[in-house]
């Protein structure tokens, strides 16, 4: 039973408000952007730029709380016609769930996700309308991912410094592009900054999805409306993410990288050696100078 398909349906409205928490686990992010990574480097000639890339997202979904944990591709159709609209491959879609189940047996389909610079209200909504209808999710959410969007906030924020450069207004503070944000650091909205900055040009750097729950307005009239969400790992999760920003500080997609980023992590290792070491020596040297009783005695 979706909770989309009914006619103002004052329990369903009910359930629909009171969901309060929506989290998102950064794999999924690396699953999006790896996809559209992918992508692009096939496309010839390079400097074309690939149609909409679309996915399920999957998670555990509560009257009150999304969790979104991971992702998979999916493949669709524009049917001749149909002014831009989008026909997913539910077969397609129905074997990847099942090949999921059989590694993920607690995670569900609880939305889907699309590679754009904004929302399209048409498309987007007759593709939400569809996952509920087919019962693939009860509420669906979707995100919507930017590939773009820190690359064009970087090229304003140069714009804007060589503005002010240029009316003598000295060096700029680098706030200009927000993104500072009150509240929770882990929480952000939509198309909502972290606060973070561009190393290279100062630029604040954003989170570049926006997430949307389903709402209805007036009868049958489904939109999409945009909610705040929480980052949110497990110690596993921190550790791979970790290595995969440390193999993009490095490069390693060259032989040379893959070699520094073994180095560094041979320097890790050999630093904690050493303390452990250190540490064993002093009590050692301890025990000599009677300092300490030996655990021999």
């Amino acid at each position: 039973m979706s909770l989309l398909l009914g006619r103002g349906d004052a329990t369903r409205d009910v359930r629909r408000r009171a969901m309060e928490a929506y989290k998102v686990h950064p794999l999924v992010l690396v699953e999006i952007s790896d996809y559209f990574t992918r992508t692009k480097m096939n496309i010839d000639p390079p400097e074309a730029e690939p149609d909409r890339l679309i996915g399920c997202l999957l998670g555990t979904q509560t009257p009150r709380e999304v969790e979104i944990n991971s992702s998979f591709e999916c493949l669709y159709a524009r049917p001749d016609g149909a002014n831009g609209a989008i026909e997913l491959d539910w077969k397609f879609l129905s074997e990847q769930k099942d090949r999921y189940k059989q590694t993920h047996a607690k995670l569900e389909i609880v939305g889907w996700y699309s590679t754009g610079e904004a929302l399209d209200p048409v498309v987007d909504v007759a593709v939400t309308r569809a996952l509920a209808s087919r019962g693939v999710a009860e509420s669906p959410v979707f995100m919507l991912y930017d590939p773009y969007l820190n690359d064009k906030k970087a090229e304003a924020y140069e714009r804007a410094k060589q503005a002010a450069s240029s009316a003598g207004g000295g060096g700029g503070s680098g706030g200009n592009s927000g993104g500072g944000g009150g509240g929770d650091d882990a929480a952000v909205g939509p198309m909502e900054g972290i606060n973070t900055r561009d190393a290279l040009t100062g630029a604040a750097a954003e989170i570049p999805i926006g997430l949307h729950r389903a709402v209805q307005r007036g009868g049958d009239v489904l939109a999409l409306e945009l909610v705040k969400y929480s980052i949110v790992t497990d110690e596993a999760e921190r550790i791979a993410i970790d290595d995969l920003m440390r193999a993009g500080d490095w490069g390693q997609q060259t032989p040379a990288g893959q070699y520094l980023s073994h180095l560094r992590g041979m320097a890790d290792a050999t630093r904690m050696l050493e303390t452990r070491v250190g540490a064993v020596l002093n009590h050692l040297r301890d025990v000599q100078a009677r300092l300490v009783v030996s655990s021999d005695a």
